[in-house]
């Protein structure tokens, strides 16, 4: 922190919110080279290289914590713009987001260790909702004007969603 106070950084509330954000995409991105290099089914155990690494279990874990970093990326840059234009229902529901899509990674653990889809159904069904809630928080009346933050964020985040499936 001592480099903080001789730096040139104007803001350091944004430099540590960066710092944040890049904390948390580090393990996504590598979560997510890692299923390009060991592919894998699990609820059906199909894998294309025949390694440990290539286990439901360390595929389900590393694919966990890619995940919980990714929404977690959301919820930080939802709160962080929220904050300074005093949006309410945004700060709420980025604090929503972290707790349900934990409960969905919990219900995809279950579909994954009992090969039961019904599971996968629950999960899915949480990550569609905050979908939907994103896509509210994009047609509330007060972020619609593209000059505030909470707008500039809403919509690339919908639009990031909506690539991911």
């Amino acid at each position: 922190m001592k480099h903080l106070k001789k730096s040139h950084i104007p803001n350091r509330e944004a430099y540590a919110v960066q710092r944040r954000q890049l904390s948390l995409s580090t393990p996504f991105v590598l979560g997510c080279a890692s299923r390009s290099f060991l592919p894998r089914a699990d609820v059906q155990r199909i894998t294309l290289v025949g390694s440990w690494l290539s286990s439901v279990l360390v595929g389900r874990t590393v694919a966990t914590i890619a995940e919980l970093r990714f929404v977690a990326q959301w919820a930080n840059l939802l709160e962080t713009f929220a904050r300074p234009a005093k949006e309410n229902r945004i700060m709420t529901f980025s604090k929503l987001l972290f707790p349900a899509i934990t409960v969905a990674e919990v219900f995809c653990w279950r579909g994954v260790l009992t090969t039961d889809n019904f599971w996968h159904l629950l999960e899915e069904s949480i990550l569609g909702t905050c979908q939907v809630g994103m896509t509210a928080l994009r047609s509330h009346p007060y972020s619609r004007d593209v000059r505030t933050p909470c707008y500039n964020i809403v919509r690339p985040v919908t639009k990031l969603r909506a690539l991911l499936g």
